[in-house]
């Protein structure tokens, strides 16, 4: 989405979600999981970049680095 609004890209990747049970591992995975990082932030006195956000700069880089 974001590449193609940079006009990096025509479409966007088409991403078909499916669940755990359907993709199959050796390693067993729970059911839910997030990354905790309130001790990371209160520790290093930072707050985190939301990911999204820093996929946006990479690709307005990229973009303004091949024009």
């Amino acid at each position: 989405e974001i590449a193609k609004e940079l006009g990096l890209i025509d479409q966007p990747a088409k991403v078909n979600p499916i669940t755990t049970k359907n993709y199959p591992t050796p390693a067993k995975r729970p059911s839910y999981s997030v990354l905790e990082c309130v001790s990371t932030r209160e520790a290093l006195f930072i707050e985190p970049i939301h990911w999204r956000e820093t996929l946006y700069d990479i690709l307005n880089s990229i973009k303004s680095n091949n024009l």
